[in-house]
């Protein structure tokens, strides 16, 4: 098991994204990689700004681990096609 070397000492190491995308059944997506999936999927129209406000809004389902945010892949791809009927 791969861990990370930022744990502080007399604890247990952290977990990296491989062991935290195994403990959940559904496809987890860091920031930068779901901003990525959503400039692909609709051309790049939507900016970073606009990206986090809908995160810190909660339009957009996320989930919050530490420090980490992560967004579940079916949450975005519904997201993405409710902007695209205008709902």
């Amino acid at each position: 098991m791969k861990t990370s070397q930022l744990s502080a000492p007399g604890q247990l190491p952290l977990p990296t994204d491989a062991k935290v995308q195994s403990f959940f059944p559904t496809r987890l997506l860091s920031t930068p990689s779901a901003l990525r999936f959503l400039h692909r999927r609709t051309g790049g129209i939507v900016s970073r700004a606009t990206f986090y406000r809908w995160l810190n809004s909660g339009e957009l389902r996320s989930i919050r681990l530490g420090f980490r945010i992560y967004i579940p892949l079916r949450a975005l791809d519904e997201f993405i096609r409710k902007c695209m009927n205008g709902e």
